[in-house]
């Protein structure tokens, strides 16, 4: 992979688009830099120079828009807050007619809504959202510039472990390619100092390549642990960013919705308003038509005025029917006695879209009844208008009707009304059809008795159907009817009249507070949107998800930039690569490296196990291992590499390495000595202890006796070694036997661990005694590893790995003051009579120390 070109450009997409703060001149190794007419410099130099402030520029932006957003939603504020005081004080559900009224109401209804809905109070909280857009604008800004910081430091860190790794895979290359031919001198030659010399020079090789293998291994650890490190902060910031950007956007959509709700209160007060105002309108010119009528005491005025007020007023206002004015058809049909039997025809379209046809009359208020129905007419100007009955006007038909062909002089017409010779009756069968009869006509069903007239004065037919006469005029005043107006008594016409103009101009007014308002809410809404539209701006300038290596770099293509060929799904990851996808990629580069690490450094192993081989064969020793410490007064505890534990073997049991191993006992060299032995397999790890499960038996000290003996007496003298090839840990050496210190106290030690106080009947370490032997252990010197079944048991903290650092870590002691056997016997019976249980106690009590440690 690090020949692969598109590794290096990928790389360098990565540090384009993340770090933004070098110019980016890096090519694939052996690529030609490509033509300036493709990377100006001075586009490359300005991208890299100024794309850190451009975030915080977006940022500045934010905040400048915030501004202007504040100002606006308080203007809205202003114009709702206006609105609302106007409305208010204008409105009330009982202005208007009988047709406007319901349309004021509904407009009262969104007043007093809007107003339990506190749409101004809503609109300015928004301002409070749009100061945490602001602030959470600047910690996405914060967190960005910690982003490309941290961007810069993993990029760094990663490249940094892939060049290391690339140089110890060519470095162990390299050397194990000349290993080869080192090994095949030694193989080939037949010279015993060429041989030598030649493993000579391959020893040199391979432990100068280990060292610098070892040196570029902590290189690497360093620098994974500052990627590491870098890359929890990039992702952390960036995971900071992206909640606080998602938190503005929130903001923003809060304020945005609050805004279009209130719009949307605005806008139902603006329609119901404009209902409203549309009936006031049609009131205003109803009353504007009649107000401007001349109503005088003649005729013709008194009928202009009557067609007026039926279509303006008494239809839609007391009718409750709303027509146009221009579309009713007004008619004139003849009466046949030119007087009681004329009315006016009304026709128009109602609500429903039916077809309506009225009629309507009118008497002078002042007409009075007289046996002259052509006198006392009256002669005010004042008018009462009435509604005729459908009777009345079939009545009227059927005259014309009956008396079709006749004709009458004025004299006749006028004699015969008064007389009642026009009279017309009617009768409804059993099929609801009516029957019209003139007045001679019921003459004469009375005389040959097919009606009857009753003691009261009615007609009936003679199965006792009434027969009624149809009285013209019935609903006048006149008549005592149920007339519709009297204009000389008409209050609400007169209201009507007198404030219709006057509560539609009210209205009307209120049109500019609604629309300011509405516009206000509109621009508010429009600084939301280009807020919104800054932080969007923001988000690319960070560069995540949206920003292109492209934008970073100043080009049109990261690879045509590069020199390189990819394919089109590579140039697009090149260019659109995002924060996320780069720390996977780096995660991918890091893993390739510590790969050729691993093979580097197994390769290593297989040579230096190769040395390791050549030179058993050639008979040369390693001089470390023959390094054995014999209890040399004189050797510095420092050097001792410690057996157990994380102390350091200068910190850790200072009275066990202050003390040369046979000056530690004070005792008779023929006095018994008791020596604590393990008995399995121990596999140690950092932070664990080594202890001592269990005693089984105590062999003679002077008993000549090898490891593989004791082994087979069940009394392992155990120690620490590493096992070829696995890491893993045996036991093969002894544990310091107990001593008595000056003070009479008896102690035991194990390794470089702290001593351990023996109190009056007890044995550390020990879980029972089988056998007690009076003399102590003294193995040969040949005494070998002994190889110990793979059990557990409690661990020490650190591997010895060599066997001589094992010998020196656990030296044998041997016991030449006789004197204190006489202690160690006391000792031991004491232990073996106080008992198992109070034994037992004080060996858990121990480990559990030990363990706590």
């Amino acid at each position: 992979m690090k020949k692969d070109k598109i590794i290096s450009a990928i790389t360098i997409g990565i540090s384009a688009m993340m770090a933004l703060n070098v110019p980016m001149v890096a090519f694939a190794e052996g690529e030609e830099t490509p033509s300036e007419n493709n990377t100006p410099s001075e586009n490359i130099e300005q991208s890299a120079t100024e794309a850190p402030s451009e975030v915080q520029e977006a940022g500045q932006q934010v905040a400048e828009q915030a501004q202007e957003t504040t100002a606006a939603i308080n203007d809205a504020v202003s114009n709702a807050d206006a609105m609302m005081t106007e409305l208010t004080e204008t409105v009330d559900a009982e202005d208007g007619g009988t047709i406007a009224e319901p349309y004021v109401e509904a407009l009262a209804s969104e007043v007093e809504e809007a107003s339990n809905d506190q749409i101004v109070e809503d609109i300015q909280e928004t301002t409070s959202a749009i100061e945490e857009v602001v602030a959470e604008v600047e910690v996405a800004v914060e967190q960005s510039e910690i982003v490309q910081e941290t961007a810069t430091q993993a990029v760094e860190a990663v490249d940094d472990i892939v060049t290391t790794a690339d140089n110890m895979t060519g470095l162990v290359e390299d050397t194990e390619e000349k290993a080869e031919e080192l090994i095949q001198t030694i193989e080939n030659t037949e010279d015993p100092d060429e041989a030598l010399e030649t493993y000579s020079e391959l020893q040199e090789l391979v432990v100068q390549t280990q060292e610098t293998v070892e040196l570029q291994q902590q290189h690497i650890e360093e620098m994974t642990e500052k990627y590491t490190d870098a890359k929890q902060k990039l992702l952390d910031a960036e995971q900071n960013y992206e909640d606080a950007i998602q938190n503005a956007e929130g903001n923003i959509d809060e304020v945005a919705e609050q805004l279009e709700l209130a719009q949307q209160e605005v806008a139902e007060i603006e329609s119901a308003l404009e209902d409203a105002q549309e009936k006031l309108e049609y009131e205003q010119k109803a009353a504007e038509t009649l107000n401007n009528a001349q109503l005088k005491n003649t005729w013709d005025s008194q009928k202009a005025y009557m067609k007026l007020l039926v279509v303006n007023y008494i239809i839609p206002q007391m009718e409750g029917e709303e027509i146009d004015p221009n579309s009713v058809v007004i008619g004139r049909p003849d009466g046949f006695d030119t007087q009681d039997c004329n009315y006016y025809t009304f026709t128009y379209t109602d609500s429903n879209g039916d077809q309506v046809t009225r009629y309507f009359n009118y008497d002078r208020v002042d007409k009075k009844l007289s046996s002259n129905r052509y006198g006392n007419l009256g002669s005010s100007a004042q008018i009462v208008v009435f509604e005729k009955e459908l009777d009345e006007i079939l009545a009227n038909d059927y005259l014309f009707e009956y008396y079709e062909g006749v004709t009458f002089t004025r004299n006749e017409l006028t004699s015969k009304a008064n007389k009642g010779d026009f009279a017309v009756f009617v009768y409804t069968d059993e099929d609801n059809n009516k029957t019209f009869m003139v007045k001679e006509e019921l003459d004469a069903a009375i005389a040959n008795g097919d009606i009857v007239k009753t003691e009261n004065g009615t007609y009936e037919l003679a199965d006792g159907t009434p027969v009624t006469e149809v009285v013209q005029n019935a609903n006048s005043k006149v008549h005592g009817g149920e007339y519709t107006i009297d204009i000389s008594d008409a209050p609400d016409l007169d209201t009507f009249l007198e404030n219709a103009d006057a509560t539609y101009q009210q209205y009307v007014a209120l049109t500019s507070v609604v629309s300011d308002t509405k516009d206000a809410i509109e621009d508010a809404q429009g600084e939301v949107e280009k807020l919104g539209d800054a932080i969007g701006t923001l988000k690319n300038k960070h560069g995540n998800p949206v920003l292109k290596a492209v934008d970073a770099l100043g080009v049109s293509d990261v690879a045509t930039y590069l020199g390189i060929t990819v394919t089109e799904e590579q140039a697009e990851l090149l260019n659109t690569m995002t924060v996320q996808q780069a720390v996977e990629y780096l995660d991918a580069l890091l893993a390739t490296a510590n790969a050729q690490v691993e093979s580097a450094t197994a390769t290593l192993d297989a040579l230096n196990g190769k040395l390791d081989e050549i030179g058993g064969a050639l008979g040369v020793e390693d001089e470390e291992e023959n390094v054995a410490y014999e209890g040399d007064d004189e050797q510095p505890a420092d050097e001792v590499e410690p057996a157990v534990g994380e102390v350091p073997a200068a910190s850790a049991a200072p009275e066990a390495e202050a003390v040369p191993a046979e000056e530690v006992a004070q005792t008779d060299p023929t006095a018994p000595t008791e020596v604590a032995v393990l008995i399995d397999t121990v596999t140690i790890e950092d932070s664990e202890v080594a202890l001592v499960s269990e005693i089984d038996s105590i062999q003679s000290a002077f008993e000549e006796v090898t490891a593989q003996d004791i082994v087979a007496a069940n009394a392992q003298i155990i120690g620490l070694t590493t096992l070829p090839n696995t890491g893993a840990t045996q036991n093969t050496g002894v544990v310091t036997p107990i001593i008595l210190t000056e003070g009479g106290t008896a102690v035991q030690t194990f390794g470089n661990s702290d001593p351990v106080t023996i109190g009056d009947g007890e044995v550390v370490l020990t879980s029972g005694i089988d056998i007690l032997q009076n003399v102590p252990v003294q193995p040969k010197e040949d005494n070998t590893a002994a190889e110990i079944s793979d059990q557990t048991v409690p661990r020490a903290s650190k591997a010895i790995e060599d066997d001589e650092a094992s010998k020196a870590a656990t030296p044998y002691t041997e016991n030449k003051d006789s004197e204190n056997n006489f202690w160690w016997w006391w000792l031991l019976i004491i232990a073996a009579l106080t008992g198992a249980k109070k034994y037992a106690d004080r060996v858990n009590e121990y480990n559990d120390n030990l363990n706590n440690k």
